[in-house]
């Protein structure tokens, strides 16, 4: 994580990532979903990281008003008096807009907690591609993807934006709707028990497996 955190000091990138209040399912844009996300807490030096266990993306989180007092204070409580030490949270939120020379921003609706118990799992990585038979998905960091659906020597491409709506259940929101998945920890799978279960537009199911990294 200190690797992460240096490489943003050099190239001295800001990202602001201002909160809001959510129901979870919705952003105050009601066109919105609102996506599920996992990682570390990191504070440092009076700015907050977040390690998305996801994609394996670190950004930094600006939490402000009753969330921000909220999360403050719970943190205290359980860190007591450890210092500025990572921890496991959860929360949902949304990308914003993007902004000339910035990344996108992220967008904090719904305040989940932290989990001093949990770190990231191998089974949450899931920027990366997989495959199922002839058919290969690609979902990448910056939570866009691509999907090629193959038949003998022809084949149909779909592109959009992913990403999770729940622990174990994501969606593909594309070009042709939106297909929605579950992860699956646990099944008979040969890259670390992770399988990705989705139902095509047909109903046909598929079990997608990741490539070696």
């Amino acid at each position: 994580m200190k690797i992460f955190l240096l490489i943003l000091s050099v190239m001295g990138i800001f990202f602001l990532f201002p909160g809001c209040g959510g129901n979870g399912t919705f952003s105050g844009n009601k066109n919105t979903l609102s996506f599920f996300f996992a990682g570390e807490y990191i504070p440092t030096e009076g700015r907050i990281f977040f390690h998305d266990c996801t994609a394996d993306t670190l950004y930094e989180l600006f939490l402000s008003g009753a969330v921000s007092g909220k999360v403050g204070r719970k943190y205290s409580e359980m860190n007591n008096g450890k210092g500025e030490v990572p921890v496991f949270c959860s929360f949902y939120g949304h990308f914003g807009k993007e902004q000339a020379g910035k990344d996108k921003v992220l967008v904090v609706d719904e305040w989940r907690g932290f989990n001093w118990t949990r770190h990231c799992s191998p089974t949450e990585f899931l920027a990366r591609t997989f495959v199922s038979g002839k058919d290969t998905l690609l979902l990448r960091k910056d939570y866009s993807y691509t999907i090629i659906w193959r038949n003998n020597d022809e084949y149909e491409k779909e592109t959009g934006e992913w990403g999770r709506i729940k622990s174990e259940q994501g969606v593909l929101s594309g070009n042709k709707g939106k297909l929605f998945f579950l992860i699956n920890e646990g099944n008979i799978s040969s890259a670390n028990n992770l399988v990705i279960s989705l139902k095509n537009k047909a109903g046909v199911n598929f079990n997608f497996e990741p490539l070696p990294l």
